[in-house]
């Protein structure tokens, strides 16, 4: 554990703001596809819902 402490530590000594600013922007943009793509997903599911319903006749 030691070791890894060492190399997280030097690891940090490099994170730039640059580096922090990409990693932000590509995790945003992979977020926002996530949520596109759930967006689809759940139109998708209401229309099947919606075509499977029957009118209940008594």
């Amino acid at each position: 554990m030691e070791k890894l402490r060492i190399h997280l530590e030097d690891g940090f000594k490099q994170v730039t703001h640059f580096t922090l600013k990409e990693i932000f922007k590509k995790v945003i943009r992979y977020d926002d596809r996530y949520f596109q793509y759930d967006e689809i997903e759940d139109e998708n599911v209401e229309l099947l819902e919606q075509e499977n319903q029957f009118e209940d006749y008594d």
